[in-house]
Order: C-alpha cells, then sequence, then structure tokens
C-alpha cells in the first residue's frame, strides 16, 4: 500500500475513536505512525489500534458507542458505593462484549448524593 492510501486508511480508523477532532489533525497523526518501521509493517486499521491500545487502558470500552454503553447500564440495581457487575451486551461491530460497570456517588450541585453506574472497563467475547 502506498504512503498516501496508508495514511487516509488510519486517519479514518483514528476518526472512529475520536469523531470530534480536525480530520487534519488525524491525518497528522497518521503520518507519524507512518513514520514508525513498526506501525507501517501491519495494516492502516491495525496500527491506529496498536497506537490507541495506551489510551484504552479500560480495554475496549472506548470502542463502545454511549449509547451501546448506555443501553448496558439501564436497569442495574441499586447497590452500595464501589460494587462492579458485569453485563454482556451485543454490539453491531464487535457482537458479544463483556462491560464492567462500577456503583459510584457524587454531590448533585453540592447538596444532594446522587448515585449511578458508570462502565469502567469491556472486553470481547471470544
Amino acid at each position: 500500500m502506498d504512503r498516501q492510501t496508508w495514511i487516509a486508511a488510519c486517519a479514518h480508523q483514528l476518526q472512529r475513536r475520536w469523531k470530534t477532532v480536525d480530520p487534519e489533525q488525524l491525518e497528522e497523526v497518521a503520518g507519524d505512525l507512518w513514520g514508525d518501521i513498526l506501525l507501517r509493517t501491519m495494516t492502516p486499521s491495525r496500527a491506529a489500534d496498536e497506537w490507541l491500545e495506551p489510551v484504552t487502558a479500560n480495554g475496549m470500552l472506548g470502542r463502545l458507542s454511549a449509547d451501546e454503553i448506555s443501553a448496558g447500564g439501564a436497569g442495574l440495581a441499586d447497590a452500595p458505593d464501589g460494587t462492579e457487575t458485569r453485563v454482556e451486551i451485543v454490539t453491531e461491530m464487535f457482537g458479544r462484549v463483556l462491560v464492567t460497570y462500577r456503583r459510584q456517588s457524587g454531590l448533585h450541585r453540592g447538596k444532594r448524593t446522587h448515585a449511578f453506574w458508570t462502565a469502567c472497563h469491556a472486553e470481547v467475547m471470544r
């Protein structure tokens, strides 16, 4: 694959993760990735995923849509702070994914305590 095509495909993969980042900036990042000899030997999609791996220390959570994460956490029962639970969701792109949710609470406008579930990790089920 030639340099220009590789960079365009890599930038496209990066944009799937960072939808609000200017596409020109993503092309610059992809150009930097092309400069890495190891990443250049990979497919553009794989290179982008490898480069993003440290950003996704929460497994593949960052690759799920907000709607998928929200749907998975809908209906979780009340529990003490710090409680973790795992929920299997089915996504269009990745198939079955196991999402870990953690119960937390915080002050709402400094007055009332508000309890909520937050997604903290996700992994594809094989």
